[in-house]
């Protein structure tokens, strides 16, 4: 094993918790309008579980988009890219 995900694609997650903000539900937002998704405090946790756990190769994970975002600014997680092939197979 030369590298470990931590995660793939969260800048979704991130997107469809702001989402969320604008849905009513009870009276009242679903989600606070200053409520943050807590991706840096994520990203950190989950880095923390894994070096925990003994493993000490890079990790990485997959923000989904051409923009590096969805991953918190965190120190020593690589971003991987997708790649998509519009032409077909």
């Amino acid at each position: 094993i030369i590298l470990y995900a931590l995660e793939n694609e969260f800048n979704y997650g991130e997107m469809f918790f702001d989402i969320d903000k604008l849905f009513w539900y009870e009276g009242g937002p679903e989600r606070g309008l200053t409520q943050s998704a807590g991706t840096k405090e994520y990203f950190n946790a989950m880095k923390k579980f894994v070096r925990n756990d003994g493993i000490d190769i890079p990790l990485s994970t997959c923000p989904g988009v051409p923009e590096v975002k969805g991953m918190g600014d965190v120190k020593d997680i690589i971003p991987m890219p997708n790649f998509y092939d519009t032409e077909g197979p």
